[in-house]
């Protein structure tokens, strides 16, 4: 009887287990989801997610091209400044954040677009690089510029998926996995002393 009890209570954790991975990879779009960093097993830092925004829903680049003349050539922002910009309410000032490529974890990238015959670039960049690096100061406005918000070459390639994810740093405690199995282990013992009774 009790082999059998300790079967179930064995397989009751390891499902337990699983589910709950498998939520970690499904709940990840929601807010407030903590993601570890790209280099978590050396800086052990984590992250929660606030939201994300598509490169392409920023400003034309230039007033010909905008749905409406705004006065100014677009500002270059990098992945930082766009988030900042974007994500205000959800930010406190000063609070530490970073952007992502992916949504598994946070690899402190952004997707851009550069002007002129640069196009998209081929690999996301550091989400703090200095996108102004020509032309007249803060716009994006010459070769070499890029900026993580903007409406440019990028919007007109449909096939393209840029998506920066935003996440702030995290200061919840959660539980880390030999935690878990010292719990899932106290309570396999605790069963068992109970049947032994």
């Amino acid at each position: 009887m009790s082999n059998n009890f300790f079967k179930v209570i064995s397989a009751a954790v390891l499902s337990i287990g699983l589910v709950g991975q498998a939520n970690a990879i499904f709940l990840s779009l929601a807010e407030g989801t903590i993601v570890n960093d790209s280099d978590y097993l050396t800086n052990g830092i984590q992250w929660e997610y606030v939201g994300s925004y598509n490169l392409t829903d920023g400003p034309w680049y230039d007033d010909q091209n905008r749905d409406e003349t705004l006065g100014d050539l677009a500002i270059a922002l990098n992945g930082i400044e766009a988030a900042e910009l974007l994500f205000s309410g959800e930010l406190e000032i000063n609070e530490i954040f970073a952007l992502s490529t992916l949504l598994v974890e946070v690899n402190g990238l952004a997707y851009y677009d550069g002007f002129g015959d640069l196009g998209v670039t081929a690999n996301p960049l550091d989400d703090s690089y200095i996108a102004d690096r020509a032309g007249a100061v803060g716009v994006y406005d010459a070769d070499g510029d890029v900026s993580a918000y903007i409406k440019d070459k990028t919007a007109l390639d449909e096939q393209l998926v840029v998506i920066n994810n935003v996440f702030k740093r995290s200061t919840v405690d959660v539980p880390e996995p030999s935690t878990l199995a010292i719990f899932a282990l106290a309570l396999l013992g605790l069963g068992a002393r109970r049947l032994k009774r």
